[in-house]
């Protein structure tokens, strides 16, 4: 944990979480067994890895999409006589476009009030939390009364179905949490790291500013490129940028890091990591997050695995979803919990908090539609012309 922040906020909490997935889903061993994998190999592959099934939304949702509607649910269970969010915060690796902000479309959507700051992070796998750590430090420096965290991704955009190392692992959600003022005896005991030199170990190289979309550029091009490492799966910085990962240095970092991180931040707060009531952690893989928690010293039983293997790897949004699949709709624990996230970066963080009183919703299924990708290109077209 050296040269990693901490931070304790008074004072602040968790009010509700709601999480929306899209509808259907992908069997991890039909779709590894359709990839010519055979099947004792996927058998075990799905041992070990925990995952069972994934959601990917439809080509016309996006993740403001699945957000806003989350956004929606949450805000009508909670109920009226709360001041709409004086903030919104939208975390997430997929935005519908590079300018505006996501938040700012969510905002209009909602109808919510002009004097509302709109805010868009790229957080990665530790989103949620630096998430949290970013809305909580608004409301306990009076900055605000209340914070919409939004956070979700569309993952599928970025995979390639035929690529066995990325492609079974990632799934698509949207989640809005409520972040309110509380008594000033509740706190939240924050903690966080950042290790660039290993950047590269998951990323989105192409389609950046570094290795930008060229216009005109032919599809024999190197940015276009297909490279196929020693197993045969497919990469290529094009295909709306495909996602690349190190697995190797990605396990390395999380099962080596992460343990420190929960041992160090719960000796700052002064707890046993076996005190903890719950781990929740960024559902990465099984693995993983067994590992994780023997080291750390956290029993298994208090550490959920499932929504992993209900949904796929939500990235960001695995933490809220976790909370929704874990309590939707059921009594929350009443002890300490630490939210830990970690990923792409490579970056840590982890928030030990009390989650009573606050109300998870059970997850919500969406079968919704958003704008097409024809239909927002012929509604751009037509303000183009219209222009004066």
């Amino acid at each position: 944990m050296t040269g990693a922040g901490d931070g304790v906020l008074q004072g602040v909490g968790i009010s509700g979480v709601c999480t929306v997935l899209p509808a259907g889903g992908i069997d991890f061993v039909q779709e590894m067994t359709s990839l010519g994998v055979p099947l004792p190999e996927v058998e075990k592959a799905a041992r070990l890895s925990g995952l069972s099934r994934r959601r990917i939304a439809p080509p016309d949702v996006t993740a403001v999409d699945l957000c806003t509607r989350a956004a929606q649910e949450l805000l009508v269970a909670l109920g009226e006589g709360r001041p709409d969010p004086d903030v919104v915060l939208f975390v997430s690796q997929s935005p519908d476009y590079p300018l505006p902000a996501s938040a700012c479309i969510v905002q209009g959507r909602l109808g919510l009030r002009r004097s509302c700051m709109c805010l868009d992070m790229n957080g990665g796998c530790a989103g949620y939390v630096n998430g949290l750590l970013t809305g909580m430090s608004l409301l306990a420096g009076g900055g605000a009364r209340s914070v919409l965290l939004l956070v979700g991704d569309t993952q599928g955009r970025f995979l390639d179905p035929e690529n066995r190392v990325t492609a079974p692992l990632f799934g698509d959600a949207g989640t809005a949490t409520l972040l309110e003022r509380r008594e000033a005896d509740v706190a939240a005991s924050f903690a966080w790291g950042t290790d660039g030199s290993g950047s590269e170990a998951l990323t989105i190289p192409g389609g950046g500013s570094r290795i930008p979309v060229v216009q005109g550029e032919a599809g024999d091009a190197p940015f276009n490129a297909v490279v196929r490492d020693a197993k045969g799966n497919p990469w290529t910085l094009g295909d709306y940028g495909q996602l690349w990962m190190d697995g190797v240095a990605v396990f390395g970092f999380g099962v080596t890091t992460v343990p420190r991180h929960v041992k160090a931040h719960c000796a700052k707060a002064g707890i046993e990591p076996g005190s903890l009531e719950m781990l929740v952690l960024h559902q990465a893989n099984r693995m993983m997050m067994e590992t994780i928690a023997n080291k750390a010293g956290v029993p298994l039983g208090r550490v959920p695995m499932e929504t992993l293997s209900r949904y796929g790897n939500l990235g960001a949004a695995s933490i809220p979803a976790v909370l929704c699949d874990e309590f939707g709709g059921r009594r929350t624990p009443q002890g300490d919990v630490m939210l830990c996230g970690f990923g792409a970066g490579l970056a840590w963080a982890s928030c030990i908090l009390s989650l009573k009183g606050t109300l998870c919703l059970p997850p919500v299924t969406w079968d919704g539609q958003g704008l097409s990708r024809e239909e927002a290109m012929a509604r751009w077209h037509e303000r183009f012309r219209e222009a004066r």
